[in-house]
Order: C-alpha cells, then sequence, then structure tokens
C-alpha cells in the first residue's frame, strides 16, 4: 500500500486556516494559577521553571491581550517575508497555535518556529495550520526537524480540543529547512526519529539543554457539560527518542508541578 503522503508548505502560500474570533476564550472571568512543585528529579531546573510558571503562566488561558501586544514580532518569525497572505490571514493562523505562543518566557522562545501548513496529497480539504522548528529535542548534539500540528482550542470544551501531534526527524534539519516544501512521505524515507501526542506541548532551552513542558488534564467521566477539570498538571521531560516500530517512546520527567486554580 502507498504511503499517505503530505506536503508542509513553509513559505505559507494559499487560503486562511479557519479559527475563531479572538474573544472565544477571553470572556469568562480568566482563571488565575499556581504552580506547585511535586517532584523534581533536577532542583536547578524545576526551580527555575517554578518561578517562570508562577510569574509568567499565571493566566494562561488569557492570551488575547499578549496575543494582540506580540502579534506583530510574531508575524515577522513566523511567516518573515512570506508573500500571498494578509496580515489577517497570517493573524488568523497564529490565533489557531495561540495556546503554545503565548504566554512565553525566554526559555521558550529560545526555540524558532516557522509556520507552516500541512497538505494531504489529493486531497480538498482545507490544509491544516502547523509550525517547524530546528532544535536539538532529544539532545543529542545533532539537530532535528520538529513539526507540530493540532492546537488546543479552548479551555472550556473538551470536543473542541484536539491533542498536539509532534513529529521529530533527525540529521535532515539543515537541509529541509532551506526548502519550501517538503513532501513527509520522503522525510520520513530519510529518518523519522519520533511522533507523540500531548494536551500542550512546548519545547524550551536552559542551560543548553531542551526540554519539552507538558500540560496534561483530566475530565469528568459525566456526559457533561458542566466539565470538571481535575487534575491539572505540567510535566517537564527530557525526550530521548521514539516511538518508533521497535522502539517506544522514551520520556524521562525531570519535574512535576501540580496546577491550583482560584476557583478551586
Amino acid at each position: 500500500m502507498r504511503a499517505m503522503r503530505w506536503w508542509v508548505a513553509v513559505a505559507l502560500v494559499g487560503s486562511a486556516a479557519a479559527t475563531g474570533e479572538a474573544a472565544e476564550t477571553d470572556n469568562a472571568a480568566p482563571l488565575s494559577y499556581r504552580y506547585e512543585l511535586v517532584q523534581s528529579a533536577d532542583d536547578a531546573v524545576c526551580g527555575h521553571m517554578r518561578e517562570v510558571y508562577n510569574t509568567r503562566f499565571r493566566q494562561p488561558w488569557n492570551v488575547a491581550a499578549e496575543f494582540e501586544a506580540r502579534l506583530e514580532s510574531l508575524k515577522s518569525s513566523y511567516f518573515g517575508n512570506a508573500s500571498g497572505l494578509s496580515a489577517e490571514q497570517q493573524r488568523e493562523i497564529l490565533w489557531t497555535m495561540r495556546f503554545d505562543v503565548v504566554p512565553t518566557s525566554a526559555e521558550f522562545e529560545a526555540v524558532h518556529w516557522r509556520a507552516a501548513r500541512l497538505y494531504r496529497s489529493g486531497s480538498r480539504d482545507e490544509p491544516d495550520p502547523a509550525r517547524l522548528a530546528i532544535v536539538d529535542l532529544n539532545n543529542d548534539g545533532q539537530p532535528d526537524l520538529v513539526l507540530q500540528n493540532l492546537f488546543y482550542g479552548t479551555y472550556e470544551e473538551p470536543e473542541e480540543n484536539l491533542g498536539e501531534q509532534t513529529m521529530v526527524y533527525s540529521s535532515l534539519a539543515i537541509m529541509s529547512a532551506r526548502r519550501l516544501m517538503i513532501e513527509v512521505e520522503e522525510l520520513e524515507s530519510w529518518g523519522r526519529t519520533g511522533f507523540f501526542s500531548g494536551h500542550i506541548v512546548r519545547p524550551f532551552i536552559f542551560n543548553g539543554t531542551t526540554y519539552l513542558s507538558r500540560y496534561q488534564r483530566a475530565y469528568n467521566d459525566d456526559d457533561g457539560p458542566p466539565y470538571v477539570y481535575h487534575p491539572e498538571s505540567i510535566l517537564i521531560e527530557r525526550y530521548h527518542g521514539g516511538p518508533t516500530i521497535t522502539k517506544p517512546l522514551d520520556m524521562e520527567t525531570v519535574c512535576e508541578f501540580r496546577v491550583v486554580s482560584n476557583k478551586r
């Protein structure tokens, strides 16, 4: 059977992604969080990120104001001089991935992302927003190409939230970054090293080492709504590889934070 073929358009030409209006998540009184460290395998990184979360991520769902304040710099870093997209189209694509770009800190900004779109070969469906970064994700000294698509939509509605999907490619990142179109089937033949999903997964760099910040939540088992969100947590992990056909996902938990809101 022929492999499914996808295209990633790094330069982004075409129509904008369908997204909601900026007020969709921020109408309600914003949740305010504190982050309690419950597990640490590295006091330096865990202590540092506890400070980052408790100062920069107090209201991680109330993102509209920070998003608008950073919009022009986000357009510049994500799109560069790409043509064919209006300012509003760029804004809509960035809004789709808003919970991955704000709030932020120097550690998260150390990973440089470019906007992308995923096209299924032969499909007439609207392409999906995505983003690409070159980063040594598994800390082996070699650059990896990280492709992320599907983005958390709202805090309130579980059915609108799809687990983010992250694919990691090794040893081809530099060449791939110079191309405007990348066929993922071809990338896989060059050596994809991993594929994993999560809620909100954001790579960051601290003291020269790459980590993953993974937000997790659980819903009640009722047929809802209203939905109950307990517990919420953030794991800081190191990615070592996988999953592949012969190798499971290898993740090392470095820190675990309990996420406590002002409504609980």
